[in-house]
């Protein structure tokens, strides 16, 4: 919960930065709201002629097995060029989140996992279980 309250701080903190941004109109006003929303910022402007620009949402989004075979055509196919036992980076990078977000995952026993020594691995298919 700590996480998420982080990081909607900082994108509070960014959304208020960007916000400056375009009040003090230091580069284009055309380019300035361009850049922003290629970033994934919302950039509104009010009645009063004054602008609101939001945070962006969440990229990470619960995948689902089926949404998985349909762009990568079958779940093997999506994993099919790393190992059977990931590492906790390797999971990460799959599910686009942080080593510390798989590593928690883990330790909650929400994703199956097992330690050889000191290492946490991770088998590909208790990822693609976890994802549906």
């Amino acid at each position: 919960m700590g996480e998420k309250n982080e990081r909607t701080t900082l994108n509070e903190l960014r959304a208020e930065a960007a916000e400056k941004l375009l009040e003090r109109k230091r580069i284009g006003l055309e380019c300035a709201i361009e850049a922003l929303e290629v970033v994934g910022y919302t950039v509104m402007q009010d009645d009063s002629g004054s602008f609101c620009v939001s945070p962006p949402k969440p990229s990470w989004k619960a995948a689902t097995a089926s949404g998985i075979a349909e762009s990568y055509g079958t779940e093997a196919d999506l994993l099919e060029g790393y190992p059977v036992l990931l590492t906790v980076k390797e999971a990460a990078g799959i599910l686009g989140v942080s080593h510390r977000t798989v590593s928690r995952l883990c330790m909650k026993n929400e994703l199956p996992s097992f330690k050889i020594g000191r290492s946490v691995r991770i088998n590909k298919n208790a990822l693609v279980a976890y994802l549906s």
